[in-house]
C-alpha cells in the first residue's frame, strides 16, 4: 500500500491546540505556527512557550492546558471555556531580560500575553539584512561576502556566525513570523 505524504492543511478541521517554542528554530517553531496558520479548523488556538523543545511541554501549568483541551473536545467537559471564547486564540510567552535558560523556575518568570490573531494584525513589518561584517541592519549593505562556519561544532565549542545590532533607542519587541506567511 503506497500512502502519499502530500496534505492540505485546509482539511483539518477538529479543534486544533498548536504549541510552539521560541526556542525551537531548527525543530518544530515553523511547523506549529504554519499548521495553525492554514488548519481549516474554526476552533483552533496558537501558544508559544520557551525552553527546551522537550521540557515545556511537561511542565504542571503546559499539562494542565493540555488536559483542559482534551477535556473540553474529548469528554465534552469544557471547564475552561475553550468553545466559548474563555482561551485566549493566542498566547504569546515575551522573552525579555534574562530569565536564564534550561531552568523552569526562571523560565516561569517570563511574562506572557494574550493575542486574538496571528499572524498579529498590528504588526509594522520591517526588513533588516545581514552585512559582511556580521551586523544585522534596517539599512542595505552595499557589499555581499560569503561567510562560513563549521557546521559540526559541539556544546563546549559551538561553530556559529553571529550578527548584532547597534543598541536600539526604544524597547522594540521582535516578533517573527515564517516568511511564506
Amino acid at each position: 500500500m503506497l500512502v502519499s505524504r502530500d496534505f492540505n492543511l485546509q482539511d483539518i478541521k477538529v479543534p486544533l491546540l498548536s504549541v510552539a517554542n521560541w526556542g525551537g528554530i531548527t525543530l518544530h517553531l515553523r511547523g506549529n505556527v504554519e499548521g495553525y496558520i492554514w488548519a481549516g479548523s474554526k476552533q483552533k488556538w496558537l501558544r508559544f512557550v520557551t525552553g527546551r523543545h522537550d521540557l515545556p511541554f511537561f511542565y504542571a501549568r503546559q499539562t494542565e492546558l493540555q488536559r483542559s483541551f482534551l477535556d473540553a473536545f474529548l469528554k465534552g467537559d469544557d471547564w475552561a471555556g475553550w468553545s466559548t471564547g474563555g482561551m485566549p486564540k493566542v498566547s504569546l510567552t515575551l522573552r525579555k531580560g534574562d530569565k536564564g535558560v534550561k531552568d523552569a523556575e526562571a523560565e516561569r518568570e517570563w511574562e506572557t500575553r494574550a493575542e486574538n490573531e496571528w499572524p498579529l494584525a498590528r504588526t509594522t513589518y520591517q526588513k533588516w539584512f545581514l552585512t559582511p561584517d556580521k551586523a544585522l541592519t534596517p539599512a542595505a549593505p552595499r557589499d555581499c561576502a560569503l561567510i562560513s562556519y563549521k557546521a559540526l561544532g559541539t556544546m563546549s565549542s559551538p561553530e556559529l556566525v553571529l550578527f548584532c545590532t547597534a543598541p536600539f533607542e526604544a524597547e522594540t519587541e521582535i516578533t517573527v513570523i515564517s516568511p511564506r506567511t
